[in-house]
């Protein structure tokens, strides 16, 4: 039976409680300077899939007694009837919440397809770094929100809400304000991917519950075809707070990160992505380099200091930046892991650079260099690496269409990686080829094809 024909299990499956604090109001965020700004509301959201059990564990006001109060036909409803009943009730809180965009993303067709906005406003607030993410109060964002019998405490982290009020939107990474709803898929089977590995080697580490994907109902402009847009909705948490902007090299998040990254590469997964390489190459009588995705310059001096400090000698050079991020618990005593922001994942066949501690107060934030010949540097093991690999490359034929359930005829590419299958799930749930339950079964089922071969 085509996954998206299932029919939702008779009861729910338990979502593993994360043990980050529960934040209620803005206050509780422990942060500066977070800015309050206008947002409107976006006319045509809605919402894929949703985490539906472990919202009613972080906001009661989502649990059956209160839902009962304020939705009286629940008390007359049972089974899955009754569950769907309560689905359709919490989708409605999570877009009446956070359906919004930012005012500045909404003025503009720069970077996006003409956004539909209504005339209802909120106010939304941007903590420093936020790029394109806004928190949401639910008693501080609307007017009215009192009124609101399922309203209650409680903030939600929104990604790909706009940029702010002092921003242009541009094309360039993270530059738009925006998230491809692909990307939001592909976020949530990277955290389903992360989070097997922890539990399967037994250590502490978690990552930031992620609570929906939300079609924003607009497309991401793009040089092949428009990418439908979407918001990926997580628990509100504490950023560090970092003097310069990232990690000092005494922080106890250095050795940790590294600790997490060297485990995640057994598994062929890294925080290494091409915002964080450093490109070093001799060329024109000069020396180039090349930070993520831009190039940078330096004095001769520095440029002399940055050899050394490499070990360039002439030939063309790359760099892996390792780059995770954690909530501030990492800060505490002891440090605990807990991982945001999965967008920048990705997974490899074998890492041949040497990879770079990334920290502040260094040129080029060049901290520890840890080469191959390096006993800490590892590599992917092939009987979990080649899980990843489907079709002519030695794994069984994993075509999006067939596994979704929709017409398998149609031409489709044989999957690779996670993002081209979550970019063929966006453009199947827009087309109204796939609900929101078979996007989630589909990406279930790619976890678990993979996983069960790790074993």
């Amino acid at each position: 039976m085509p996954l998206a024909e299932v029919s939702p299990p008779a009861e729910e499956s338990p979502t593993p409680v994360s043990p980050g604090p529960l934040l209620r109001r803005v206050a509780d965020l422990k942060t500066r300077n977070v800015q309050p700004e206008t947002v409107r509301r976006l006319a045509h959201a809605r919402v894929v899939f949703a985490d539906y059990e472990r919202l009613r564990q972080d906001f009661p006001q989502l649990r059956d007694e209160s839902l009962e109060r304020s939705h009286a036909e629940l008390q007359s409803l049972a089974g899955s009837e009754r569950r769907l009943a309560v689905r359709r009730i919490i989708d409605a809180w999570l877009l009446r919440n956070v359906a919004f965009i930012s005012e500045k993303q909404a003025r503009q067709e720069a970077v996006n397809t003409r956004i539909e906005v209504t005339a209802e406003t909120a106010t939304a607030f941007r903590p420093p770094h936020y790029g394109r993410a806004l928190v949401y109060s639910l008693a501080e964002s609307r007017p009215h929100a009192a009124d609101d019998p399922e309203a209650g405490e409680g903030l939600l982290d929104v990604k790909g809400t706009g940029v702010g009020p002092k921003a242009e939107p541009h094309f360039g990474p993270h530059g738009d304000g925006l998230m491809k709803l692909y990307d939001a898929f592909r976020e949530v089977a990277f955290q389903k991917l992360m989070d097997f590995v922890f539990r399967a080697e037994g250590v502490p580490y978690t990552t930031v519950p992620l609570y929906a994907a939300i079609d924003a109902g607009f497309d991401c402009k793009h040089t092949v075809r428009p990418l439908p847009a979407g918001l990926l909705v997580r628990r509100a948490h504490r950023r560090p707070v970092y003097r310069w902007g990232t990690k000092e090299p005494d922080s106890p998040a250095v050795p940790l990160e590294l600790k997490i990254e060297f485990l995640l590469r057994r598994y062929g997964i890294t925080s290494v992505s091409p915002a964080t390489t450093i490109d070093i190459a001799e060329r024109g009588g000069g020396t180039h380099i090349k930070y993520g995705f831009f190039n940078v310059t330096y004095s001769p001096e520095k440029v002399e200091r940055i050899k050394g400090l490499t070990g360039f000698k002439g030939e063309p050079q790359q760099f892996d930046g390792v780059c995770m991020q954690f909530t501030r618990d990492v800060e505490a005593d002891p440090p605990r892991a807990e991982i945001i922001d999965l967008g920048g994942y990705f997974v490899r066949e074998r890492f041949e650079n040497p990879l770079v501690s990334l920290v502040a107060c260094r040129i080029m934030r060049l901290g520890e260099i840890i080469g191959q010949t390096d006993a800490r540097f590892t590599q992917p093991e092939e009987r979990f690496v080649k899980a990843y690999r489907f079709d002519a490359r030695g794994g069984p034929k994993f075509k999006s269409p067939l596994l979704a359930g929709v017409d398998p005829s149609r031409p489709e590419p044989q999957m690779t990686d996670v993002r081209v299958l979550a970019r063929d799930l966006a453009f199947e749930y827009r087309a109204g080829r796939l609900d929101g339950q078979g996007v989630l079964d589909t990406l279930d089922a790619y976890v678990e094809d993979v996983t069960s071969r790790w074993h």
